[in-house]
């Protein structure tokens, strides 16, 4: 005989539930002279609950938005590294004018896109050449084949897919800064001219917004920065289950985590998120690690929905550090255009805190040791500092380029990782 199911009727919603449906309550009650637990569950279902709860946080959230206390979204343009950039004396192309600009993309093999939204490649005989696009059927868009280099997780490797991409979204993630990539899926073109990809007249937006902004231009021709960025932050035209709560900046007074956050989920990935903003805003870890002082988080990783995207595509399944420091030498921000996962022992090789050890002999000369993970490996003894210093340079690169080639035929690092890796300029300070 089967065992009945047991039910409740929600005093909210009046839908007959399973008990599962409810919280449970257990507390201690005295019965006779003993005392046991005794189960109760609330009248309300759980699913009522978090709509009370949600919409209570909602109406909190929309009066700190009309008092200006959210986030607002401004129109801002990404600062990047001068390293990425192409020069026109290497590439000999023949450029739209002197504004132009090509950028590396760093998870797409040997590709740099303008700020204009022009692709180029760098060809196997070390010339480039300008990738030809064709038009999307649906959007009208302009959209590229490109190799991506992707973190394979079913087989723990990187690897290489070919990727069709828009002009349009190379140029937004490379130039523009994007508050809300979860849900600005749509671009609107000044002028609704989708040949126009110049950085500076391109928007991400949602589609709502896109609605409302293209049926002022239908209307009047023509739609300012001014009128766009009103939209943008209008709440009517914000995604369904938008909650102004969720764009407070409650962490660190910087940080706000965008939407619901599935904690079943998405814990590891919040926590890796909380740990760059405490670094670099928490004044508790800067008195412990005052190096962090100087360091920052881009606006785009400041929206933990941005960083959950970024962690999904990049973040493999084994244990890894988040690094700011190999892609580009001396960098102080944490950003998708800066930072890459990487093994605990190349992220430890690459720091410059007890890099080394120099000691002096009984005999007035110098031994110095590379330090990788607190164990000392003896360089040899030197007459001098200087000559410790340039074998310990000479040595460092040496260490690092044979872990970089490791690595990379076991595809355990993104082409970019390695391309860093190769490069990098060893410098021995006292």
């Amino acid at each position: 005989m089967k065992k009945e199911i047991e039910t409740k009727i929600c005093s909210c919603c009046g839908k007959e539930l399973k008990l599962n449906k409810f919280i449970k309550n257990r507390r201690l009650c005295k019965v006779g002279f003993r005392k046991e637990y005794k189960t109760s569950y609330q009248s309300v279902c759980k699913d009522c609950r978090n709509e009370k709860r949600q919409n209570t946080l909602k109406e909190k959230g929309m009066g700190l938005y009309d008092n200006g206390k959210l986030v607002q979204i401004r129109r801002k343009y990404k600062k990047i590294n001068p390293n990425r950039f192409l020069k026109q004396t290497e590439s000999k192309l023949e450029y739209l004018d002197k504004h132009e600009r090509f950028v590396k993309l760093l998870y797409y093999d040997n590709t740099w896109i303008s700020n204009y939204g022009r692709p180029v490649i760098k060809k196997e005989d070390g010339t480039y050449e300008f990738v030809k696009g064709k038009q999307n059927k649906i959007t009208k868009e302009i959209e590229y084949s490109l190799r991506k280099n992707i973190y394979i997780k079913t087989k723990k490797a990187w690897g290489y897919k070919q990727e069709r991409v828009s002009a349009s979204s190379l140029v937004i993630q490379t130039f523009i800064v994007n508050y809300d990539m979860k849900n600005n899926t749509m671009c609107w073109h000044k002028d609704n001219n989708i040949d126009n990809n110049f950085y500076k007249d391109i928007y991400p937006v949602t589609d709502k917004q896109y609605a409302a902004i293209k049926e002022i231009y239908d209307r009047e021709g023509t739609v300012s920065e001014e009128k766009i960025l009103e939209i943008v932050n209008d709440i009517q035209y914000k995604p369904d289950g938008w909650n102004p709560w969720y764009w407070r900046r409650s962490f660190e007074g910087v940080g706000y985590i965008g939407d619901k956050i599935d904690w079943k989920k998405e814990k590891a990935i919040y926590r890796a998120w909380a740990n760059i903003i405490q670094k670099c805003y928490s004044p508790k870890v800067h008195k412990t690690r005052p190096y962090y002082k100087e360091c920052t988080v881009s606006e785009e990783w400041k929206n933990f929905q941005n960083f959950k995207i970024w962690y999904k595509d990049y973040k493999g399944k084994v244990k890894q550090d988040l690094d700011k420091d190999i892609l580009f030498q001396g960098n102080k921000e944490y950003s998708p255009e800066t930072c890459v996962y990487t093994t605990h022992f190349i992220n430890t090789v690459f720091e410059d805190r007890g890099s080394k050890k120099l000691e002096e002999t009984k005999e007035g000369k110098y031994k110095i040791f590379m330090m990788i993970m607190g164990e000392e490996r003896d360089l040899g003894v030197f007459d001098t500092k200087e000559e410790c210093y340039e074998a310990f340079e000479k040595r460092k690169k040496e260490f690092i380029i044979k872990l970089a080639e490791k690595t990379k035929k076991k595809d355990k690092i993104p082409e970019c990782q390695y391309q860093a890796m190769i490069n990098w300029e060893v410098k021995a300070k006292e």
